[in-house]
């Protein structure tokens, strides 16, 4: 992928890309990868939401790979519109048992990112997360640093307690706190301190984990981190010293809400 961006080309592989369905022409994957192409361009065409329509009318024909392409797009594209995003979610609960945790993650993380909040989908999403689908592990097991953080944002973001899920989720990112990069440790620790879910065991290990990014942290991610220590009565000396030193390093990157959350 080149990620070359050309508005007027764009609007008329748009065009293109319409005309093509209203022949009937174009498969699943055809209006999926269309779709991920123009989130991923960050292209808000307005054609981009006829064609998004007229392919969404046909999500029942998508396999779970592409429902969760969609979904991803969908929120990338700020693509609000109701009745799209519920038949988004129909079309993923139809096919979560054949979701990854890849897919899951995207999918939830795309509800939360347009404020969608879709109970039987999120639930469904929290148990098939947690259960053996009975051909391997459970699927909460396989779900990389990035995948576990945005689907605790998500729960976090749609208030969506789920004490199973935050467990399981919990020990898995214990298990894997050395592959976190900065922006994953933030997301797990504002989520669970924003769900009120305190597990010791892997505060310690995000905090010592931060401590030794926290060069590579940008003054949200440390500010959000702190204010979730706060939330949870949670204190690490090495993390607190490690802040300082970036803070006084980079003062005059940190806006008034950064020096708010870190000051509370």
């Amino acid at each position: 992928m080149l990620a070359f961006r050309d508005d007027p080309f764009l609007h008329g592989i748009a065009v293109s890309a319409v005309e093509r369905l209203l022949e009937g022409r174009g498969d699943s994957q055809f209006i999926a990868n269309t779709l991920w192409s123009f989130a991923k361009l960050r292209c808000d065409d307005v054609t981009i939401s006829s064609f998004a329509k007229l392919g969404i009318a046909r999500i029942s024909e998508f396999d779970a790979r592409a429902i969760s392409n969609t979904a991803w797009a969908c929120a990338k594209l700020e693509l609000d519109d109701r009745p799209i995003i519920d038949s988004v979610a129909a079309a993923a609960l139809s096919r979560i048992k054949d979701c990854d945790g890849q897919a899951l993650g995207n999918i939830a993380w795309a509800f939360a990112a347009l404020a969608m909040r879709n109970e039987p989908l999120m639930a469904t999403i929290s148990r098939q997360a947690v259960t053996n689908p009975g051909a391997g592990l459970v699927i909460v097991h396989s779900l990389n640093p990035q995948n576990l953080a945005n689907i605790t944002w998500a729960m976090a973001r749609l208030c969506v307690a789920d004490k199973p899920l935050s467990h399981a989720i919990a020990q898995e990112a214990l298990r894997k706190i050395r592959q976190c990069i900065p922006q994953n440790l933030t997301n797990l620790a504002w989520s669970f301190a924003t769900c009120l879910f305190r597990d010791k065991p892997l505060l310690e290990a995000v905090s010592s984990q931060a401590s030794q990014l926290a060069s590579e942290s940008n003054p949200q991610d440390l500010s959000n981190k702190v204010w979730a220590f706060a939330t949870l009565g949670f204190a690490h000396q090495p993390f607190m010293d490690a802040l300082a030193i970036k803070a006084i390093s980079s003062l005059t990157n940190w806006d008034t809400q950064n020096l708010s959350n870190t000051a509370w």
